[in-house]
């Protein structure tokens, strides 16, 4: 089975289904307005990829054993820093595990003030990088899209359940950037 896209067209969704490993692109913006530096967001790129399971049941109750793993690096800048007062790059990066994070090593750059290397390694909510995670949850389907609900927040996708595969496209937005590309699963 192939990464291959496909246009959201809906479909019956209850089954349980495999994931086939995508890369999939992460770029935008990481959302850093809440660690008392002096920027709001830094730019970032990587990937990730989804293995595991999605089991949705007909009582609209799901089962999400999917592991999302990866990698992405972003820049701070020197100014970002600086309006920080007293942070430097080896004390920036522990409490930015909190955006979920597996792990994060923020050195010094040439060009910026900080380069940022991460790594993600997340069981259950589906290619969402996130510290609110859960395996178990409810769903909903309208319109070609699905919202899966756990631990108290909403992830929306975009989706084409035909024949065997199950094609999702992540629309929720992240605070460690945008993740881009098709989720593949096919039917077990």
């Amino acid at each position: 089975m192939s990464c291959v896209e496909r246009m959201p067209c809906g479909g019956d969704v209850v089954g349980t289904w495999a994931a086939v490993s995508c890369r999939l692109t992460v770029s935008g913006e990481v959302n850093v307005s809440e660690y008392g530096l002096g920027c709001a967001s830094a730019p970032v790129t990587g990937s990730v990829e989804v293995t595991g399971t999605l089991t949705v049941h007909p009582d609209g109750s799901l089962s999400d054993n999917t592991v999302t793993t990866g990698e992405g690096v972003f820049e701070l800048d020197a100014e970002c820093l600086a309006a920080a007062g007293l942070v430097t790059c080896d004390t920036v990066g522990p409490p930015l595990l909190t955006l979920g994070y597996a792990s994060i090593t923020c050195v010094e750059s040439e060009s910026y003030g900080c380069t940022c290397r991460t790594t993600v390694d997340q069981r259950g909510r589906i290619a969402f990088v996130s510290p609110d995670v859960s395996t178990s949850g409810t769903y909903a389907t309208a319109d070609e899209r699905l919202v899966t609900s756990a631990s108290g927040a909403d992830t929306e996708y975009t989706y084409c359940a035909e024949g065997n595969t199950l094609t999702l496209y992540l629309e929720s937005l992240s605070r460690t950037g945008r993740v881009t590309g098709p989720i593949v699963l096919v039917k077990q």
